[in-house]
């Protein structure tokens, strides 16, 4: 079964925003992932390639996370009836982005204990004792 000629249109005229919001995605993140690394013991404790190793696998993993909350995001602006790539859309996006990226935070250096940060990473919550260094 086909789509009608109109519908294809629409599909592809959406494939280069997209791609072109996963292409910036993925540079800022890269970006962010090297900026980072002196707040993770890696930086001291690694050797060259694990750093580089660490910067090349992080990156690469918020790909799949930028693109999941894309696709959320506008799962969510279809059900809303939101414009596509919209504001409310691009919030939704960020917002699951972030929320994601807290879990995954907190599940690997407190959980699985796969990283740990250094003294310089800010991780105190005012008020609530959430996050305090021992």
């Amino acid at each position: 079964m086909s789509r009608p000629p109109s519908q294809e249109r629409d599909r592809r005229s959406l494939r280069c925003p997209v791609l072109l919001y996963l292409s910036a995605a993925t540079g800022i993140h890269l970006v962010w992932e090297t900026a980072q690394l002196p707040l993770y013991t890696i930086w001291s404790t690694g050797t060259r390639l694990e750093i580089l190793f660490a910067v090349i696998h992080c990156t690469a993993g918020d790909l799949p996370i930028t693109a999941s909350a894309l696709a959320l995001a506008a799962l969510v602006a279809r059900i809303r009836r939101w414009p596509f790539l919209g504001n409310r859309m691009a919030l939704t996006a960020m917002l699951l982005g972030l929320g994601y990226t807290v879990f995954s935070e907190w599940l690997n250096t407190q959980v699985r204990q796969s990283w740990s940060y250094t003294e310089a990473m800010p991780r105190h919550c005012h008020g609530n004792g959430v996050g305090k260094a021992e």
